[in-house]
């Protein structure tokens, strides 16, 4: 069997908690924080979670806080999380707005129907280590992770297609 991946859910709502718990426990090593400041603990301690699902309305520090905190780490990794709000339809939709802005995601409507919720997890829940596309993976040097000749080769192309397009420094 192998190792599930784990999943920071923030909420200050229990039942909310329980209900990530209920729909996502079986595929993910589910965390939970009761708030956004506990959450960003949790973050910078735990390199093994993957992906961030955080209730918009919280006290201490709220969604967007946490969205704003993850977005402007010095940690490139935790800054590449993605970050899924949970949002209650009567939410302010600029505050929603706001937090996406800031960098979030993607977000969910609560109450969230629950195969919604896992294609949203199953969309953005990817190994930390693995997050590099294939294509990417492919045009970099499997040891030292630095660009090689396919990534040359391919840069070369884009550059020399750009000089030809009879737009091309008009943008």
């Amino acid at each position: 069997m192998t190792e599930k991946l784990r999943v920071l859910v923030v909420d200050d709502s229990k039942v909310v908690r329980k209900a990530f718990s209920r729909i996502l426990g079986e595929e993910y090593d589910l965390v939970e924080a009761e708030n956004g400041e506990d959450a960003w603990d949790i973050l910078n301690q735990d390199e093994e979670i993957c992906a961030v699902f955080t209730d918009l309305n919280m006290p201490h520090l709220d969604g967007r806080g946490l969205v704003t905190r993850i977005r402007t780490s010095e940690d490139k990794e935790l800054k590449a999380l993605p970050v899924i709000l949970v949002t209650a339809a009567g939410d302010d939709t600029e505050t929603t707005k706001d937090a996406l802005t800031a960098g979030a995601t993607d977000y969910v409507l609560k109450p969230f129907d629950s195969v919604f919720l896992k294609s949203k997890a199953n969309a953005y829940v990817k190994p930390r280590d693995k997050a590099l596309s294939e294509t990417k993976l492919a045009m970099l040097d499997p040891i030292t992770r630095l660009a090689n000749r396919t990534y040359f080769q391919e840069r070369g192309q884009q550059e020399v297609l750009r000089r030809r397009d009879p737009l091309w420094g008009r943008y």
